[in-house]
């Protein structure tokens, strides 16, 4: 059985999809709190795409959490947690549609009995960075209030 090829065009608009309504869903989350960082992740294999996010107030809240109020503690956390993403609050957050939809697509990457990935992982990331790219070309991370800048 001939199984069908990694379609780039098409993955990277679902990866835009993805990254605009994940992005929509953790701003709805978030309220008030600056958001730092904004991306999406994979693994070795790139059988998955998941989003990620976290803002300097649930940096704080973590770091505080981890240091048990020892302040000096509480800065080398907060240095340490800023690009952790599994630490972040926004973890495999928001467009559950759409990851479902990443997530089918992906699914067609394995052979019949799943001892085989055969989309290759780079070309996965390039589709990542080539829709979140072109969202950030066209203002889409912009916000209303400059503090909300995410690049």
């Amino acid at each position: 059985m001939t199984l069908p090829q990694f379609d780039a065009t098409y993955f990277t608009e679902l990866i835009r999809a993805l990254a605009q309504a994940a992005f929509q869903d953790i701003l709805s989350q978030v309220g008030d709190e600056q958001v730092y960082a904004f991306g999406l992740y994979t693994n070795g294999e790139g059988s998955y795409v998941l989003s990620m996010a976290n803002t300097e107030e649930a940096l704080e809240r973590k770091a505080l959490t981890y240091a048990q109020g020892n302040t000096t503690l509480c800065a080398l956390h907060r240095q340490s947690l800023r690009w952790s993403p599994c630490d972040w609050q926004y973890h495999e957050e928001g467009g559950e549609a759409a990851s479902e939809s990443v997530a089918q697509y992906l699914e067609t990457g394995w052979n019949a009995d799943y001892t085989h990935y055969r989309f290759n992982v780079e070309l996965v990331e390039r589709c990542c960075i080539v829709a979140l790219r072109q969202l950030q070309h066209e203002y889409f991370f912009m916000f209303q209030e400059p503090k909300n800048q995410c690049w």
